[in-house]
């Protein structure tokens, strides 16, 4: 008897910079009726992308200035059907608990001649979204060449948050 197969959530392309990954893009065939992984392709990549984002900013060293620039840390997927795609982004928001996911644009790849502004518009969001990965990249270095300036007193990772204000408590009302 042969060992059981077992499945994985590995994605197809990664986009990395020494041991970071800013984008992940998830390819598949429309047509498998012999689909054997264990998740959606969309959620298989916004599964990676979400892991991206954990690794990445935990990675960082940050600053009481340099943590107001998480909001400019995004991390891109593409999910690729036949000739079809999604583009995604997340993010945290400011208070870092919660995950954003959008979906940027689709996209179809042209192939006949009456598709050419179709690809062109696509090739422009392609292009666009080679501009939001160049901004993380900048947003990073940023913060990098921050804490290596700083001493080290003085930076927390986002494992130890320092203290912050709480928010308000509301107060139920009265019936």
């Amino acid at each position: 008897m042969s060992p059981k197969k077992k499945s994985g959530h590995k994605i197809d392309i990664l986009f990395r910079i020494d041991d970071m990954e800013y984008f992940g893009s998830e390819t598949y065939v429309d047509e498998d009726p012999q689909n054997s992984k264990p998740i959606s392709y969309k959620h298989k990549i916004l599964r990676e992308m979400k892991d991206q984002l954990d690794r990445l900013l935990k990675k960082l060293k940050f600053t009481r200035e340099t943590i107001k620039e998480i909001k400019n840390i995004v991390v891109h997927g593409i999910n690729q059907g036949g000739l079809k795609g999604k583009i995604y982004a997340m993010y945290y928001d400011n208070n870092l608990q919660y995950y954003f996911v959008f979906e940027t644009c689709r996209y179809r790849i042209g192939t006949t001649w009456g598709s050419i502004p179709e690809s062109l518009m696509s090739l422009k969001d392609i292009l666009c979204l080679k501009e939001d990965i160049n901004n993380v990249l900048d947003t990073v270095k940023k913060i990098k060449l921050t804490a290596l300036r700083t001493k080290s007193e003085d930076l927390f990772t986002i494992d130890n948050l320092p203290e912050t204000t709480p928010s308000p408590k509301k107060t139920p009302k009265n019936k």
